[in-house]
């Protein structure tokens, strides 16, 4: 993180490196709302971890262990990181900059590659 603190880093195409303290939830999007929606993730792993504990599925597991690797990761970064407003108030570190799309990290790419996971197996049964 120290090497971004500097500026963007190009990658390759439109593919940079680039620091964003997110405050709020996807996007950026309610950032007033970090320690409810912080909570509310809390209790989506929860019911997820309680739900699904006797999927069997390959897919379906791996889908929800994405999604809830995701999620722990991002509550990880709003408990730990400092300068927040309180409990669960600290922000998310994003750094993938695709130049067309927000700014986001792994745990919101696992998230959301889970969730896609999660719609596909359950359209299949």
């Amino acid at each position: 993180m120290n090497a971004l603190d500097d500026g963007p880093i190009d990658v390759i195409g439109s593919l940079r490196f680039r620091l964003v303290f997110n405050r709020g939830a996807s996007f950026g999007l309610g950032s007033r709302y970090a320690p409810f929606i912080a909570l509310l993730a809390v209790v989506v792993v929860v019911y997820l971890l309680r739900t699904t504990r006797h999927e069997t599925g390959r897919w379906p597991r791996i889908a929800l262990a994405l999604v809830t690797a995701g999620a722990v990761g991002n509550l990880l970064d709003r408990v730990f990181r400092s300068g927040g407003d309180g409990f669960l108030g600290g922000p998310v570190v994003d750094f993938v900059d695709v130049q067309f799309w927000p700014v986001w990290n792994v745990a919101d790419m696992a998230i959301t590659i889970g969730a896609v996971l999660l719609v596909l197996t359950a359209a299949r049964e």
